[in-house]
């Protein structure tokens, strides 16, 4: 079950990785911030729940439960910093256009300006595939 829960959450965060690019930055922070706050109040309201019915929970159900909400917080986490790579990326493009006209053509302003896409696309690739290491830590080595 794990594996199958590792890779879904692999998936999962790619997914959302690579489509998080086609929305605004206020979208996806508020969407990332209303997972990490909603898994939170989810697994709080299911405690009492079950507490106020008086049920005693398994060791292995508690383990998947906080491996759930771990999963639900590293994917909205990474979608933060990748937000905040292509912010860094789209900041340094407008100021060098805006304020360093002259030097846009020399060499490190015309590397970032020309390859400022792949440069995303390459901080992206490497949120996903921390993703991997992530996800095996949570799923693989995480006990509660």
């Amino acid at each position: 079950m794990n594996v199958i829960a590792w890779l879904i959450c692999v998936a999962v965060c790619a997914l959302t990785l690579f489509r998080s690019s086609r929305y605004r930055a206020r979208v996806v922070l508020t969407s990332a911030i209303v997972a990490i706050i909603g898994g939170m109040l989810l697994v709080v309201i299911l405690g009492l729940v079950l507490r106020e019915m008086q049920v005693r929970l398994s060791h292995s159900f508690l383990t998947v439960l906080f491996q759930g909400l771990m999963s639900i917080v590293t994917i909205a986490m990474l979608n933060i910093m990748n937000l905040a790579v292509r912010g860094m990326i789209a900041a340094q493009t407008s100021f060098h256009t805006r304020y360093n006209a002259a030097n846009l053509r020399r060499f490190p302003v015309s590397f970032v300006i020309d390859q400022a896409d792949r440069i995303r696309l390459l901080g992206t690739t490497f949120w996903a595939s921390a993703s991997l290491v992530m996800f095996y830590g949570i799923w693989f080595h995480m006990t509660v």
